[in-house]
């Protein structure tokens, strides 16, 4: 119980961290507790919330305005291969 109260005040500050921050700031935060929880999948949608509020589709991307989403769809499917070769993080499992 006290793991899940944790997760949704972690989750309530990087929603606020979005608004109010910048974004690399939420980035890091966010790859932070990438790897603190198991499966975060709020990180793909604070991801889609940025993109959501304050993407621009930019001709250098080929107008994608969810770019960062779709970058943190990827990184998401890369960290559970990584997770699993992680020595440290396989022993804290």
């Amino acid at each position: 119980m006290k793991k899940v109260i944790t997760r949704i005040i972690l989750d309530i500050l990087l929603v606020i961290s979005v608004i109010t921050l910048p974004f690399w700031f939420t980035a890091i935060f966010a790859l932070v507790l990438l790897f603190v929880f198991k499966h975060y999948f709020e990180f793909m949608f604070v991801f889609l919330l940025s993109d959501s509020l304050y993407g621009v589709g930019l001709s250098r991307y080929y107008g994608i305005v969810y770019l960062s989403f779709i970058i943190s769809v990827i990184i998401f499917a890369a960290s559970y291969f990584i997770k699993k070769e992680m020595h440290a993080y396989s022993a804290r499992i």
